[in-house]
């Protein structure tokens, strides 16, 4: 499920993509709980799972320019829902 960025963290992410690394923290602190508490959810036990929650984490990270942009893109109404699904999959496929 492809969740709706809310300003606020449009705002981190925008300071992200300009250079702030450290604005990244906030969104870290925010979800890292609730990631660890699906991967459990897969049978992992809570070490492993975050382990896999600071790997997602730091892939989310390095992939935020383009995640970023094309979430943006879909907030402004450019591209449909459907489109950003596509591109979300495909991006993941593209670095797998």
């Amino acid at each position: 499920m492809i969740r709706i960025i809310n300003m606020e963290e449009n705002e981190i992410i925008t300071a992200v993509l300009g250079g702030n690394v450290d604005a990244f923290a906030p969104l870290v602190d925010r979800y890292h709980i609730g990631i660890i508490i699906y991967c459990q959810q897969f049978g992992l036990d809570r070490t492993s799972a975050e382990d896999l929650a600071q790997d997602i984490f730091l892939a989310a990270y390095q992939r935020l320019k383009s995640i970023g942009q094309i979430v943006l893109a879909f907030q402004l109404g450019c591209i449909s829902w459907r489109n950003l699904a596509a591109l979300m999959n495909c991006g993941e496929s593209a670095h797998t």
